[in-house]
């Protein structure tokens, strides 16, 4: 039913599509165009969450200093243990789902990290450690830079690691929060983003109590 609606949107939704297809298929592209960096964004930041990301890059440090821990474990306590300890204050989603995601009822969808978070960390706390050389401030600029998600399906999750990040390689078309109908919109909020994101109530639809 939801396919069949968007196709009837016409111009509108085969225009987004579009673009999507032409401009936001790579995750560096849409990383620049979608969350421009902005000035200050490391240090504009809640003291409280800041103290405890201090806190999380320490740990992680700590056990990348441990023998036979490599940085990718190390980082790991981050990623996989700690981060549902800060997500709510850090999160956010970028207003952007895959077009599968949109049309497609019952399949399992994620909260995809687009900038490769994981990778990006895992060099991170392997340089800082081959350098011996600590930079706490660094950890928490780059965890706010890729505390960014999409909503895709799982299928296309998997797809876009194995496309090493590129959406168009992995033939993950984005379509953008405001063009899709209604309806399918409060379904994903409900299910994607409330009380998983920190920017939940910005795409929260008028009907929702």
């Amino acid at each position: 039913m939801l396919a069949q609606r968007a196709a009837s949107e016409g111009p509108r939704w085969t225009r987004a599509v579009g673009d999507q297809a032409g401009h936001l298929s790579r995750r560096d592209e849409v990383s620049k165009q979608a969350w421009p960096r902005r000035s200050g964004a490391c240090t504009d930041i809640d003291p409280e969450l800041r103290a405890a990301l201090v806190s999380i890059y320490e740990e992680v440090m700590w056990l990348a200093r441990r023998p036979n821990v490599s940085p990718s474990r190390a980082r790991g306590w981050y990623t996989h243990i700690m981060a549902d300890s800060v997500k709510l204050r850090l999160r956010n989603f970028t207003g952007r789902v895959s077009q599968q995601a949109v049309v497609t009822q019952g399949v399992d969808l994620r909260l995809e990290h687009y900038m490769r978070i994981q990778t990006t960390l895992t060099a991170l706390v392997d340089r800082h450690r081959t350098a011996e050389s600590p930079n706490a401030e660094e950890f928490i600029c780059t965890v706010i830079d890729y505390e960014r998600v999409h909503i895709v399906t799982a299928k296309e999750n998997y797809d876009a690691m194995r496309a090493r990040g590129d959406y168009l390689k992995a033939g993950i078309v984005l379509v953008p929060w405001a063009d899709i109908p209604s309806k399918r919109r409060l379904e994903l909020w409900r299910k994607m983003l409330r009380g998983r994101v920190a920017n939940a109530a910005a795409y929260a639809e008028v009907s929702v109590e």
